[in-house]
Parts: structure tokens; C-alpha cells; sequence
């Protein structure tokens, strides 16, 4: 598999989450403490690693792990990280503002 295809694997991933699973960026720019980069490096891990849990930021019931096959869990971590470098960079674009300074507070999923 080429470099472009395996990008676009996590490209469509973050797709995938956004159009199935109904999540929104507005959504995203609520965790301003590092939830999606943690949820992403939970999904890094491998399933014998206990540390997992420790890092997962919300709720076990969104924690969708998908038994051999580690290909398809990477690809979740990669769209996680997309999606916090997207919410960074707008975070960036707005001076700082958060969804956090709006609201008061994180919200969890």
C-alpha cells in the first residue's frame, strides 16, 4: 500500500466519523484538554497494553475497540489526531478562544 493510500485511509476515517457517526467539529472544539489526542494515543496502543483505559478520556461505551485488527484501530487514532490538529489550528485562528471560554467549561462526549 502506498504512503498516499494509507493517508487517505485515515482521511476517510475522519469522514466516517463525522457523516456516520454524527460527531461535528463544533463537538470537537469542546475537548480543550487534550481528550482527542489522549483517545487517539489509547487507540495506539496495543490491546495487551493495560495502559489503554488510563488513557481514554470519556466514557467506556464509546471506546469501540475492533478485535485483530490493529490496521483499523491505528486508522481510528489517526483520524483522532486530525481532528485535534484541526481543532488546534482553529482554536489558533480564533486567538486562543476555546469552546471552553464560551461555555465556561469542557464538555464530555
Amino acid at each position: 500500500m502506498s504512503t498516499f493510500a494509507t493517508v487517505f485511509s485515515l482521511y476517510r476515517e475522519r469522514k466516517r466519523q463525522l457523516h456516520e457517526e454524527g460527531w461535528t467539529v463544533e463537538h470537537d472544539d469542546l475537548h480543550t484538554r487534550d481528550q482527542l489526542a489522549r483517545a487517539a494515543a489509547a487507540y495506539t496502543l496495543p490491546p495487551s497494553n493495560q495502559g489503554r483505559m488510563q488513557l481514554w478520556p470519556w466514557s467506556i461505551r464509546f471506546y469501540k475497540v475492533v478485535p485483530d485488527n490493529r490496521i483499523r484501530e491505528l486508522e481510528k487514532a489517526g483520524a483522532l489526531l486530525i481532528a485535534e490538529i484541526e481543532r488546534l489550528k482553529r482554536e489558533r485562528k480564533n486567538n486562543g478562544y476555546s469552546a471552553r471560554h464560551y461555555f465556561g467549561s469542557d464538555r464530555s462526549v
